[in-house]
């Protein structure tokens, strides 16, 4: 079965962690203030959004999930808005009150789309004098049984000193701790399910990594010394990484198209994989996946924001329709691995920079329908050699250009090698069709295919090996 987003209705997820609220100002500029030389900003439209533990929980909550949130906040002003957003989005909340706290809160101004000035209102709780600590754990304790995953979202403002005791809770319960990291000490997030840092907060505890090898090596060391299930490290735009305690790895490329704002990227993708996570329907590759998506999403959107469902099923089918177009050799790989994600069965065929004719759409028509996806390689070198042409038209591109607008095929991927032996090789597809022109290599291949299929044309149209018409 195809893999597809299953209905996240039913899925529960506890986030606790730092609660902020990320407010916007925009206004214009039209002179320089009197008293400094500052620009004068004449605000005209104000913004509130949810922000850190908070924003983990609206994403979770906006694909479907029910969602309970747990942080620290003021007896102030930011705190009533926090609550009041909370209500509007319907995501349960114990919120803990401290009377001599301020609401974590940033102010962002903005002038002709561009931030000229932030302003941050916050103190960070102290370890040891601090009776909330207590507070939080009681909170855990009273609702641990709603959860099927927990998310810790750290963001080093004070309210997960206690993480150990948390996660050692969460562990009584057998029930998965997914954790976005803050600052150089990992040891407490020691037996957590998953931690979740970008490449930068990685190596701040690892040191610099100059290779992929040499993060591999020390993303699975630190699995080991953490006693940890996996990592999950985000690439920015070369992707992401899963590393597991089965010595597996896994790259996925980053899917973005447009990068606006990386502002609250982390709390998408944590609420996105904790939701997913929580399906018996997917596998943890399968749900790194969607999170990889959700992440692509909300980078091109203005502001702390967030990806609904329909935003992830939409991009989703984009993706899982057609994603590269024309692929390079060093793209095989992440497109195979998607695929297998997709359980979608590739076929795959051979063909020639020739003159684009009826037999042959239909020819590759009736090979996509031996599978989900076809990729056609393209064996260039002999084909402009063979037919020495001259016409632009038929130039390697154009043709390339031509094949793609047509619905059955997914990719192209050209080479120029005798016999595309070595591209099968990358793919390893499903299927594999061939005519009884490219029979006298075909044995090779049959190691690296899991069935062959074989097309013969006659009178412009094909026969299948038991010479019907098809």
């Amino acid at each position: 079965m195809k893999f597809s987003i299953p209905n996240f209705e039913k899925n529960r997820i506890l986030v606790i962690g730092d609660i902020i609220l990320d407010n916007y100002w925009y206004g214009i500029t039209e002179k320089i203030s009197k008293e400094a030389p500052i620009p004068t900003v004449n605000i005209k439209s104000r913004l509130s959004k949810l922000g850190g533990a908070a924003n983990v929980a609206v994403n979770a909550s906006r694909l479907g999930a029910r969602v309970f949130l747990i942080g620290l906040v003021g007896n102030d002003e930011s705190s009533e808005i926090v609550k009041s957003e909370l209500v509007r989005l319907k995501i349960l909340f114990d919120l803990i009150v401290l009377p001599n706290y301020s609401t974590v809160t940033k102010f962002r101004i903005f002038s002709k789309n561009q931030q000229i000035a932030r302003m941050d209102f916050e103190e960070k709780i102290k370890e040891k004098c601090s009776e909330y600590v207590s507070y939080i754990l009681e909170k855990v304790k009273k609702r641990i049984s709603f959860a099927q995953v927990i998310v810790l979202s750290d963001y080093g403002k004070g309210a997960l000193y206690e993480t150990s005791k948390i996660i050692d809770l969460a562990r009584n319960y057998k029930i998965p701790v997914l954790v976005d990291p803050y600052g150089k000490n990992f040891e407490k997030y020691k037996e957590s399910t998953m931690l979740t840092p970008n490449l930068d907060e990685f190596e701040l505890v690892v040191g610099k990594c100059s290779n992929n090898s040499e993060m591999e090596k020390k993303g699975f060391e630190m699995i080991r010394s953490l006693s940890l299930e996996s990592i999950l490290i985000t690439l920015s735009e070369k992707g992401i990484l899963l590393l597991s305690d089965k010595k597996h790895k896994l790259y996925l490329p980053s899917f973005a198209r447009n990068v606006k704002n990386v502002t609250g990227a982390g709390d998408t993708m944590i609420a996105t994989l904790a939701v997913a996570f929580s399906s018996s329907e997917l596998s943890l590759d399968q749900s790194c996946f969607l999170s990889n998506i959700a992440a692509s999403i909300v980078v091109e959107k203005e502001n702390t924001s967030d990806v609904s469902i329909e935003e992830l099923k939409r991009r989703f089918y984009e993706r899982s329709c057609r994603f590269f177009g024309i692929l390079r050799e060093d793209q095989i790989k992440n497109t195979v691995n998607i695929c297998k994600f997709l359980k979608e069965k590739i076929v795959m065929v051979v063909g020639y920079l020739d003159e684009i004719h009826l037999t042959y759409v239909r020819y590759l028509n009736r090979a996509r329908n031996f599978g989900d996806r076809l990729i056609v390689a393209i064996n260039i070198d002999t084909s402009i050699e063979r037919l020495k042409l001259k016409n632009t038209f038929y130039s390697t591109e154009n043709t390339m250009e031509i094949l793609l607008q047509l619905k059955s095929v997914d990719w192209i991927i050209p080479f120029k090698e005798k016999n595309p032996e070595n591209i099968v090789r990358k793919i390893k597809p499903d299927v594999f069709i061939a005519t009884k022109i490219c029979s006298s290599w075909i044995e090779n291949i049959f190691r690296y295919v899991g069935e062959v299929k074989i097309l013969n044309f006659k009178d412009n149209r094909f026969y299948d090996e038991n010479a019907k018409i098809v």
